[in-house]
Parts: structure tokens; sequence; C-alpha cells
């Protein structure tokens, strides 16, 4: 098993460098300004990106994790005030979790929403890190209301209403 995992990440990480390398040779033997050098790097910077988003994913991540918890589209006027998520396993399970401020009447909206779609009035988290980091940030903010829902497939989702009446807690979790 470990040496498997140690022949794909040797395998991940020598597809880009033999591209760059190749690239670059490429470049030198047919006697290419040297400025253009430099598109030997892209292959690297693709791979790099694609690292960076896997670890730090964009809000669009976090949109698209509140669209399917919810039901709902991502408001435009919604902040994500904080977010985490951990790295997907071999079998595409992951956890995510975010605070996200609305205004004040999108909130019943939600509420409605989440009771439509079968949530029940309860706290069903999960305890993990990434919820521990997002309660972390709340600054004496407490639970009002949690909703919770369990879907077939292995995935918990939970919203949770902060005291402030604006903010509230994402959770998507799936094994």
């Amino acid at each position: 098993m470990i040496f498997a995992f140690i022949l794909v990440i040797i395998l991940v990480v020598s597809i880009p460098i033999g591209l760059s390398f190749l690239i670059y040779r490429f470049i030198k033997r047919k006697n290419v300004d040297k400025k253009f050098r430099v598109i030997a790097l892209v292959p690297l910077l693709i791979f790099a990106y694609l690292i960076f988003t896997a670890i730090y994913p964009s809000d669009e991540f976090y949109e698209e994790d509140f669209k399917e918890v919810t039901s709902l589209q991502f408001p435009q006027n919604a902040i994500i005030k904080y977010k985490t998520a951990s790295y997907p396993d071999q079998f595409g399970d992951y956890t995510s979790c975010f605070l996200i401020e609305f205004e004040k009447q999108y909130l019943e909206k939600l509420k409605r929403k989440l009771i439509e779609n079968g949530f029940e009035n309860k706290s069903n988290k999960i305890g993990c890190d990434e919820l521990n980091y997002i309660e972390s940030k709340l600054e004496g903010k407490k639970y009002i209301l949690e909703f919770s829902k369990e879907v077939d497939g292995g995935k918990i989702y939970s919203v949770g209403f902060l005291t402030d009446n604006k903010s509230v807690i994402i959770e998507r979790s799936s094994w």
C-alpha cells in the first residue's frame, strides 16, 4: 500500500517536471529566443495551481456546497466570512464548513427552504477540525437554531443560525 502511494506521488510530480524539461529542451534545440524558454514553466505552474486549489478551495467551491446543502442559489449579497475544508480522501469524501453572513430577510427564506427539504430542527453536527476552526471564530456568538439532515450515500448536512441574526454556519460531511 505504501509502495503504491509513493509510486503515485512520484508519477504525479514527475509528469509536470518531465513535460517542462521536454518543452525546455525543444525550445533550446530550435534556437528560439531565450525569453520564450519561460514557456517551459507552464506545466509546473498548472500543477502548482491545481495543488493550491485542492488545499485552499475557492469561494465557488463553498458556493456549490451551499447549493448542494440548501438547494438554493448562493445570494449575491452574501459574504463568506470563514471557510475551511478537509482534503478529499481516495473516495472523494470530504468535510467542508463555512460561516456566511446574509441579510436578515434572507434568513427566513433559508429556514423555510430547509424545512421544505426535510431538515430536522436538531443538532446533528459532526465533531471535526473544520467545525472547530469555524466555531473558534464566532466571537461570542452562539447557536440559536440548528437544522440537520442525513442524505443517502453517507452525507450529513447541518445548518446553524447564530445569535447575531445574520450569520449561518453550513457544514457538509461525507464518508
